[in-house]
């Protein structure tokens, strides 16, 4: 559901965040490929990233490959501006495929699942 960020009780929140000092960062949102406004999803950063108080960060895939040239963001990544408020979001853009964070190992995570399940191949 869209609605303005001085309606939101989540946008609400981070801005309480933001004015206790904490620097709030955000995704945009999964809906990029909604196209039901006929906008080719732009129109799509949803709560909290729809908040100027919020740094928002839209994904891009690299295909994984060495190369940058065939970088593209990614199809689910929401579009600026904001849909109700008009705001000029994301702020910046982002690995957010195949990404690895930090390992340790013995962990529930590392007994649990392989290295290749969190790579998107299999054993």
């Amino acid at each position: 559901m869209f609605r303005s960020y001085t309606k939101d009780p989540l946008c609400k929140a981070v801005e309480a965040a933001w004015k206790a000092g904490i620097v709030v960062v955000s995704r945009g949102g999964n809906d990029g490929r909604n196209n039901t406004k006929g906008t080719n999803g732009y129109g799509t950063i949803t709560a909290p990233g729809n908040d100027p108080y919020v740094i928002t960060v839209r994904r891009h895939e690299d295909y994984d490959t060495p190369s940058r040239t065939d970088d593209l963001m990614a199809s689910y990544s929401p579009k600026g501006p904001t849909n109700i408020d008009h705001i000029v979001k994301p702020d910046l853009v982002a690995p957010g495929n195949r990404v690895v964070a930090v390992y340790a190992p013995g962990t529930y995570l590392d007994t649990t699942y392989t290295q290749n399940t969190f790579l998107g191949t299999t054993t």
